[in-house]
């Protein structure tokens, strides 16, 4: 979800690769895309430690959620850099998934 003034609007599409979301026919710049994947690592260590000082429990298991897949995902592919997107960290540990799928024509 994406703050903006007081409201909440959840995206209706993001390009990870181009660091935009589309809400409500507007286009967003994030301000945070990460570039590489040990960017984002260290950024989710670091906010782990905030959330845990906060006593924030609910953002603290989704950033070591997110931190595991990262993890994984890094494991599993040594030489890629960038930063995955939500759909790759989820296809890489669910490759059989539907959504998953790549078919030749």
């Amino acid at each position: 979800m994406v703050r903006k003034s007081n409201q909440i609007h959840k995206p209706r599409a993001i390009s990870p690769r181009h660091n935009y979301v589309v809400i409500s026919q507007k286009i967003l710049l994030l301000q945070d895309a990460m570039k590489t994947i040990d960017e984002h690592i260290q950024k989710d260590e670091s906010e782990i430690q905030e959330a845990k000082a906060q006593g924030n429990e609910s953002k603290l298991h989704h950033l070591e959620d997110e931190l595991n897949s990262l993890k994984e995902y890094k494991e599993h592919h040594p030489e890629d850099k960038h930063d995955p997107n939500a759909l790759e960290l989820f296809c890489d540990a669910n490759p059989d998934e539907p959504e998953c799928l790549v078919y030749d024509d």
